[in-house]
C-alpha cells in the first residue's frame, strides 16, 4: 500500500491510497487468458496495474480503494469471460 498524489498544473489535486490485492480467478489456462483478464481489469478507472497468472489462477491488482470496489474487479473479470473464486 502506498500514498500517491495527483497533480495538475503544479497544484495539489488529490491524495489516494493504492491498495494491492490478489484475487483468485477460475478458468484461466494460458497467456491469452491472462492478457484478457489484465486488459479488462486494467480498463477499470482507478486501477493502476493488474498482473494475471494462469499457473496460480490469480490476478494481482493495484488500485485506488476509494474509487474501485471488489465488485468492480469482479465485473471486469467476468467481462473477460472468467470468474473470481468464492
Amino acid at each position: 500500500m502506498g500514498v500517491y498524489y495527483l497533480f495538475c498544473e503544479s497544484h495539489f489535486r488529490e491524495e489516494y491510497v493504492l491498495k494491492t490485492e490478489v484475487f483468485a480467478v477460475e478458468g484461466m489456462t494460458c497467456g491469452h487468458c491472462e492478457a484478457a483478464v489484465e486488459q479488462e481489469v486494467g480498463n477499470v478507472s482507478g486501477v493502476e496495474r493488474s498482473s494475471a497468472d494462469s499457473g496460480r489462477g490469480s490476478v494481482e491488482v493495484a488500485y485506488d480503494d476509494g474509487r474501485v470496489t471488489t465488485e468492480d474487479i469482479r465485473s471486469a473479470v467476468e467481462e473477460a469471460g472468467y470468474a473470481l473464486a468464492g
